[in-house]
């Protein structure tokens, strides 16, 4: 696993430091390396996220990161409305309802509540959400319409 920051080319908004407790002077001379993220892009088979439309975008910014790979998208799990939560797919949300400790809106923090996430049982299926998330995709794929 791998995780980084980098500074960005325009001051970091209040509103988004809100957000993410990311500042300023946290990026200070930090630079993602691409290099390694591509290393572990090529290890994988596909990729997987919550709400990949937001990860989509900037992935795609990033010459032939994604080479190919499918995105699968956790959000919209059938199973989540049957979790007690159904108001809400957010990450955030899912998490605590499963008593996993997240820190939100933050790379690292979405991926590690994610992982967890997936590993939990599904009380509909009795299977873990992965399984799900494995059936959706394959179902997206044979249908084209890929998360």
């Amino acid at each position: 696993m791998y995780s980084s920051l980098e500074q960005p080319a325009v001051p970091i908004s209040p509103r988004v430091t809100k957000l993410t407790s990311i500042t300023q002077e946290l990026t200070e001379g930090r630079a993602i390396d691409w290099g390694q993220v591509r290393r572990l892009f090529d290890q994988a088979d596909f990729l997987v996220a919550h709400n990949a439309e937001f990860e989509r975008r900037f992935l795609f910014r990033i010459p032939d990161l994604i080479n190919g790979k499918l995105l699968f998208c956790t959000q919209h799990l059938p199973a989540w409305p049957k979790t007690g939560i159904a108001s809400s797919v957010r990450l955030e949300d899912l998490a605590a309802a499963h008593g996993i400790s997240h820190i939100a809106h933050r790379a690292y923090g979405d991926v590690i509540a994610t992982i967890q996430l997936l590993g939990k049982i599904s009380q509909t299926t009795g299977a873990p959400y992965f399984a799900e998330v494995i059936k959706v995709a394959a179902r997206e794929s044979r249908t084209g319409a890929l998360a």
